[in-house]
């Protein structure tokens, strides 16, 4: 599943009167795949969102309004409560250089990806790999495994553009996922990445259905930050399995979620 998220081209009358533009300080940061609704999920819901932030001169979001929906009041209002929990702007300036208010227009695409690839009863891992230039932009995304039928190797990941003159990467974020055909008592630990700092894992046992459906997910332990711990359970939903042999009953297996961070995104 990939998550897409772009600023518009055009702007309100009150950012293209300021001097300077309000700008999003952490676009990389405010959605994820893990926050997909899972209501859309089930639904197989996806669109693209059109919304409308006022911005205070202290950078922080006071309202967002729909613009344009995607159809999807699951898609609109989880929006719109990322942005507002989450965004961080630098205020825009007037010609003397003091903080005002402003507005500004973005586009946010929720799209899923793959969510019919069916994944193996067997031991798999993929990565997903985020390159980021000095400005916390991203600069380019790629995507590996082993153990599954073969995917494309370039991938999206919710953020802006990097802005910054070098494209050569300052820091990285990875996102990797183990899956152990074992109970989570007897399953392998996952390896940690040479060079990258562990910042969120979870273990889960997970109970898979005969035709291929997660039909339960609890987690089993939790490392690294406990500041950024959060219960992936939930986008554990979107999984498919390969279905089983006639007759098989539900099977456990053992899924080891993990980010990581390097160079300056580590800081």
């Amino acid at each position: 599943m990939a998550l897409f998220l772009a600023l518009l081209v055009g702007l309100s009358a009150a950012q293209e009167r300021a001097s300077t533009k309000a700008r999003l300080l952490n676009g990389n940061q405010i959605m994820s795949a893990d926050d997909y609704p899972i209501e859309s999920l089930r639904k197989n819901e996806s669109g693209a969102v059109t919304v409308k932030l006022a911005v205070n001169p202290s950078g922080a979001i006071t309202s967002c309004t729909i613009v344009k929906s995607s159809g999807h009041s699951a898609l609109d209002e989880k929006t719109c409560a990322l942005f507002q929990e989450r965004g961080k702007f630098q205020p825009a300036t007037d010609d003397s250089g003091n903080a005002i208010a402003s507005e500004v227009t973005q586009k946010v695409g929720w799209k899923l990806v793959d969510n019919e690839m069916s994944m193996p009863r067997t031991d798999w891992m993929m990565r997903m790999t985020v390159a980021l230039g000095s400005d916390g932009g991203i600069i380019s995304c790629k995507f590996d495994s082993s153990g599954l039928v073969a995917r494309p190797g370039n991938c999206s990941m919710p953020g802006r553009h990097s802005m910054d003159a070098s494209p050569v990467p300052t820091g990285y974020a990875i996102n990797e996922t183990f899956f152990y055909s074992a109970d989570p008592d007897s399953a392998p630990k996952a390896p940690d990445l040479s060079g990258a700092q562990l910042a969120s894992r979870q273990v889960s046992r997970v109970t898979i259905s005969p035709d291929g459906q997660v039909i339960a997910c609890a987690p089993v332990s939790y490392s690294g930050s406990s500041s950024v711990q959060r219960d992936r359970c939930d986008t554990v939903s979107n999984f498919r399995f390969a279905p089983a042999a006639e007759g098989s009953g539900p099977f456990i297996g053992t899924l080891v979620q993990s980010d990581y961070v390097s160079g300056t995104a580590a800081n």
